[in-house]
């Protein structure tokens, strides 16, 4: 009885010890999955991490690191940078100025050396011509014997003073245009080509409408007394505009402008002088067909300088 206790007993203890290493086994594994997942000894902060926002995230994108030290934004302070580049193109701006102003000098010694040279050697050559054009400019029985001695067409002497007008009024609208800063092209030769053959262009039509006008009707001489003193009174406006020309061109600034009243107003006076004149030529078919020479004036002398008005105008609006 005392054994079958005993063995009783050793079963009972065999059990136990069996629970017990179970129950040690069990602790042994949720321990070490615990110091998996956590350290107990670790430090933690007790402050959260910042979370970084949408709108602090793009101050991060645009700080000074990121950003380009070269570009240049608008709003932006661009130090001496700005101050620099406008020094520059100030100073471009004064050697373009200063070029230009030479350019222009240089160009205007040429063009009125140019213009006393053949001055020069027209009154060398052809003075007594000269002298024969002044005696027709003020007297009228002298200038329709001069016309009959030359007849429709002036001599080659003539047509040498003639071509002094076509370069001074060339030159005197050449300088007003570059006064009111209205040049039409660019570059001043081209520019003063254009006008000389404005000019020229301008006076050749009406030298051929007047000989249209001599064939279709009975007034062959009058025609050509009328365009004889054209050639006339051209020839002494053109002396007339160079010293003029010359002032303007060197002259002081605040004399320029009062330079070209004076000069146009003397075109003025000697054009309707050569009016006067024309009407003096015409004075019996003035009476008699009052209607015809309104059409003259109107078509002839009215209408082109109307016509080149209005494209002055438009070419100043365009």
């Amino acid at each position: 009885m005392y054994l079958s206790a005993m063995s009783s007993g050793i079963q009972i203890l065999k059990q136990g010890k069996l629970h017990f290493l179970t129950l040690l086994v069990l602790l042994l594994c949720a321990s070490s999955s615990f110091a998996q997942n956590s350290n107990p000894f670790e430090i933690k902060s007790r402050l959260k991490a910042p979370v970084e926002t949408e709108d602090e995230s793009d101050k991060a994108d645009q700080s000074p690191d990121n950003s380009n030290p070269f570009e240049i934004k608008r709003g932006q302070n661009t130090g001496a940078a700005a101050p620099a580049i406008i020094k520059k193109s100030k100073k471009s701006k004064r050697k373009n100025r200063a070029a230009d102003r030479k350019a222009r000098q240089s160009f205007l010694f040429t063009v009125l050396i140019g213009l006393v040279i053949f001055i020069a050697i027209l009154f060398t050559m052809l003075r007594e011509y000269f002298w024969k054009v002044y005696d027709a400019f003020r007297n009228d029985n002298l200038l329709n014997q001069l016309q009959r001695e030359q007849g429709f067409l002036p001599n080659t002497p003539y047509l040498f003073w003639y071509s002094l007008f076509f370069i001074t009024s060339g030159i005197f609208i050449f300088l007003l245009l570059d006064y009111s800063n209205s040049l039409p092209f660019d570059g001043y030769w081209l520019n003063l080509y254009a006008c000389i053959g404005s000019v020229l262009a301008f006076f050749l039509f009406k030298h051929f409408l007047l000989s249209i006008i001599k064939w279709l009707f009975p007034i062959k001489k009058e025609i050509s007394i009328y365009n004889f003193s054209i050639v006339i009174f051209n020839i002494i406006i053109g002396l007339i505009l160079v010293p003029f020309v010359v002032f303007i061109a060197y002259g002081p600034s605040d004399l320029i402008k009062i330079s070209f009243y004076i000069s146009t107003g003397l075109i003025f006076i000697t054009l309707v002088f050569r009016q006067l004149r024309g009407l003096f030529i015409s004075g019996k078919y003035l009476i008699l067909n009052k209607f015809h020479f309104l059409l003259y004036l109107c078509t002839v002398e009215i209408a082109p300088v109307i016509v080149l008005i209005k494209l002055i105008l438009l070419y100043q609006e365009a």
